[in-house]
């Protein structure tokens, strides 16, 4: 049996809840004060996610993404908040927390993509490496799609060989703000339209592999972190629920 109070302070021992951003909404979002012996991982809080702990008689989840987030000034009834309150779910989030920690979601990637000389960069939430060898963009296209084998990769076709390279899981920002003219690569999840052009007018390639995607990996990692601390106490678990909510046709 374990507490709400129990995983925030695992959490924090692996992911301090001190490195969250201001403008996040990392924590406990909802303590039903029930202990439970199973905690659920989503990367998202859903009414299908609230469901299944239903179903499972789940008693915690914790997620990636805050359900309750840029100032929330009321609750509905058939909202994640309000269906996890009238089942008594605690709701524990670590979001840009766990993105800025060491390792975080982008160190995920970063290995992932097997680059060398890691730097932390853009408020800790990215990391910047290089290859040693450069790669061809073909040779760098085909390592994205053998690492994302189901996602439809959005690609803003660089135009040099690929030797320094800034990894940003989930959304990227404002990246190019902290990156030199010569950075030849930039994997995110997400991109707004501006940041394409931006990495076209670079000649920068950019790759956009999917928000879900880019995190969904890192984030069970964590998971296989948190469950290695809480061993016997409870059992711990990802979702099957939850999935990228896109469909490429």
């Amino acid at each position: 049996m374990i507490t709400t109070k129990e995983i925030y302070d695992i959490i924090n021992e692996i992911s301090p809840f001190s490195l969250a951003l201001d403008y996040d909404n990392s924590g406990i979002l909802y303590d039903a004060k029930v202990g439970g012996n199973l905690v659920l991982f989503s990367l998202d809080i859903t009414n299908a996610v609230i469901k299944e702990a239903v179903s499972l008689n789940c008693k915690h989840i914790v997620s990636h993404h805050p359900v309750m987030f840029g100032g929330v000034k009321a609750i509905s009834y058939n909202t994640p908040i309000a269906n996890a309150i009238k089942n008594d779910i605690s709701l524990v989030v670590a979001h840009t927390n766990y993105d800025r920690a060491r390792p975080g979601s982008s160190d995920i990637l970063f290995d992932l993509l097997e680059l060398d000389n890691r730097t932390e960069i853009y408020d800790g939430l990215a990391r910047f490496g290089i290859y040693k060898t450069p790669l061809t963009v073909a040779e760098f296209t085909g390592k994205l799609k053998s690492l994302f084998p189901d996602q439809m990769i959005t690609l803003v076709e660089g135009h040099r060989d690929i030797s320094k390279v800034a990894v940003a899981a989930g959304a990227c920002g404002e990246i190019f703000e902290v990156l030199d003219d010569d950075v030849d690569a930039v994997v995110t999840g997400e991109a707004k339209y501006h940041i394409s052009l931006e990495a076209q007018d670079r000649g920068c390639l950019l790759a956009v592999v999917g928000h879900y995607s880019s995190e969904i990996v890192g984030f069970t990692a964590f998971m296989d972190k948190v469950k290695a601390r809480i061993g016997h106490k409870a059992d711990c678990r990802m979702v099957t629920s939850s999935a990228d909510p896109y469909k490429y046709v």
